[in-house]
């Protein structure tokens, strides 16, 4: 079973993903990035931080399973910011791996719906804004890309598409709780 967490910029996929790994037997797939690390970052933790040629060459090799690419506007300069899953870390057991809708859809179409489990992390946008300023690195105009850019791509149709829709307004234990029920379920269904 693949477990795909998917939500908007600072809305707790990573907190998810934390939890997750640390307390389920469950192979975390770390995606590759071209974007600067954050202050608040390990490489290899959140994402394992590569250079665009890299990237790139992963690319041309056939080597992800997924990727996908942002144009951001961070501190003032334009950039292009690339995010992919990389087909050597993955395995024949349950995976968990953080993606966008179009990541979904593509890890969706090589294993199969019955193989993804996919799990959105819904939060109202003054929470996640107020999130993203403690995390480090915030940028207001990068942010306010990102607001129009998730409004777009985070429509209600591909939103319903998902497993389940778990709120992440309230406070980080609660949050932690659902997931947990949600896990259950998962496991338990799986050994049905």
């Amino acid at each position: 079973m693949n477990i795909v967490l998917v939500a908007k910029s600072s809305s707790g996929k990573d907190l998810a993903y934390s939890h997750i790994k640390e307390n389920y037997n469950v192979n975390p797939l770390c995606s590759l990035t071209t974007r600067p690390m954050r202050e608040s970052e390990t490489n290899g933790k959140e994402y394992y931080f590569v250079a665009k040629e890299y990237f790139l060459d992963e690319i041309k090799y056939n080597n992800l399973l997924e990727h996908r690419t942002y144009n951001v506007d961070f501190d003032g300069k334009k950039e292009t910011w690339y995010y992919g899953t990389s087909k050597k870390f993955i395995s024949d057991e349950d995976n968990i791996l953080i993606l966008d809708f179009d990541g979904l859809k593509s890890i969706t179409d090589i294993y199969g719906k019955e193989n993804v489990y996919s799990i959105y992390i819904d939060v109202d946008d003054d929470i996640r804004e107020l999130r993203a300023k403690t995390r480090g690195s915030f940028c207001k105009a990068e942010w306010d890309r990102r607001l129009i850019d998730d409004n777009i791509k985070f429509t209600k149709e591909r939103i319903n598409d998902c497993d389940i829709i778990i709120r992440n307004n309230t406070d980080k234990e609660d949050f932690i709780k659902n997931i947990d029920v949600v896990i259950k379920n998962i496991v338990s269904e799986k050994d049905i």
